[in-house]
This record gives structure tokens, sequence and C-alpha cells, in this order.
């Protein structure tokens, strides 16, 4: 079990980061809820998780990640996932998340397409 961590970075396009670390369970879901919550509802409708320090991810995890996502798209905005270790990317696979999130192999590549898609 990784400890479970959570720190919030702007980049310089101004999208916000959000680093998540260790282990997104039922313990520690609702940290997350809350701090995406809190994001979308002061206007930050375009988001980055940057999850490449993410060791595990359930239900409940998936769950917090999958009402954001609807959140943000009803404030035409999205959520995107940079990094992700092999192990949460099948995660995603098997519960045919990858479809509904895009998913960045980088940091900076999320960045740019997230940019690109509000310059037009």
């Amino acid at each position: 079990m990784g400890a479970f961590e959570l720190k919030k970075a702007a980049a310089p396009n101004g999208i916000p980061v959000v680093y998540i670390a260790g282990d997104l369970d039922a313990t520690t879901a609702p940290v997350l809820r809350r701090e995406l919550w809190d994001m979308l509802l002061t206007g930050s409708s375009t988001i980055v998780l940057q999850i490449e320090s993410l060791s595990y991810v359930d239900s409940s995890g998936l769950g917090v990640l999958v009402s954001a996502l609807r959140k943000s798209n009803e404030a035409l905005g999205t959520i995107a996932l940079a990094c992700p270790q092999a192990n949460v990317t099948r995660v995603f696979r098997i519960t045919g998340l990858d479809k509904l999130f895009s998913v960045y192999a980088t940091e900076q590549d999320a960045l740019d397409a997230l940019n690109s898609v509000q310059s037009a």
C-alpha cells in the first residue's frame, strides 16, 4: 500500500495539474473528490491528473474520476490523465475507461493537447 499524496500546480498555460501518488481507494477517494470539486466549482473545468506515481486505484477511485470528468464536461472542459503506470493503465482498459478519458504518455503531451483544444 502506497501512502496517498495530492499536490496541485498550474502549468505555464494556466491549466491546473494535480499530482496523485500512492493508492486511490475508498479511504483516499474522498480527499481527491473534495479537491477536484473545489477546482471545478471555482472555474477550473480543464484539469490534468498526473498519475505517474499512482500505484493503485479501486472502484471508489474510478468513481471519483468518472464523476469529476462528467462535471468537467458539463462545464465544457475535460480531465486528462498523464503518465499512468502499466497496472493503472490495465485497470482503465479492463473497465473501458480508457475510451472515456484522454490518456497521454507525458504531462507535456496532455498540456499541449488541452492547450490546442482551448485555443481552438
